[in-house]
């Protein structure tokens, strides 16, 4: 016959096993959880190659206006995913606004033409070339590539409200991603900015000598 305590010895095992069971749930949630919103960031401009001392030979740049669409506006990495759709991340962000980073590669590449682009704080209106900068696109898509895409306006030397269009150039980059995933995605797109930086330095020169 079953006494008290058997009982009582029994319920507490049960108890301990539905603890145990609850216990064991919440953990499997909450690191479902945690590994679905695992957020990893990216950085745009190289932080392992130093940007060129400016020097008496330098030509320098300042972008007096600079646009980017919509869809780049957004802190989550794009991915074009067929020709009429794109994909905005969640969990793969840029570690700080794209048109911060967008500047940053853009300064660093572009002074490996002798070309230095300078802010508002060292802005010398005698010696700098202006430019506006439209990107259209600049995208990883579904065909294995980057595509770059806009137009720059070479405005001249003159300060503003005198700039007046030297050259309007529209520039359509593509550069064959090496591997899948979003690292190879930005390596591709530092290369874009290199060749972009490229064609921005020969038409400013050409500017300069006139």
């Amino acid at each position: 016959m079953n006494t008290p305590s058997h009982y009582t010895s029994r319920f507490l095992k049960i108890s301990s096993r539905i603890r145990l069971s609850a216990v064991l749930v919440v953990m499997f949630i909450v690191g479902c959880s945690s590994a679905s919103t695992a957020l990893t960031y990216y950085v745009l401009h190289s932080v392992d190659e130093p940007l060129a001392k400016p020097s008496k030979e330098y030509t320098y740049l300042k972008l007096d206006r600079f646009v980017m669409p919509e869809y780049l506006k957004q802190r989550g990495l794009v991915y074009q995913t067929s020709e009429t759709n794109v994909h905005i991340s969640t969990t793969h962000l840029w570690a700080e606004p794209l048109d911060v980073g967008l500047k940053k590669s853009l300064k660093k590449a572009i002074s490996n033409y002798g070309v230095y682009l300078v802010d508002d704080e060292q802005y010398h209106a005698s010696k700098t070339i202006h430019v506006a900068l439209h990107i259209t696109d600049f995208i990883s898509r579904f065909d294995g590539e980057v595509l770059l895409s806009g137009e720059f306006v070479v405005l001249g030397s003159a300060s503003p409200p005198d700039h007046k269009a030297n050259w309007i150039i529209p520039f359509d980059i593509r550069v064959a991603l090496q591997h899948d995933g979003f690292s190879a995605s930005i390596e591709a797109m530092r290369e874009s900015l290199m060749q972009l930086a490229s064609q921005i330095a020969d038409n400013i020169k050409v500017t300069e000598k006139e």
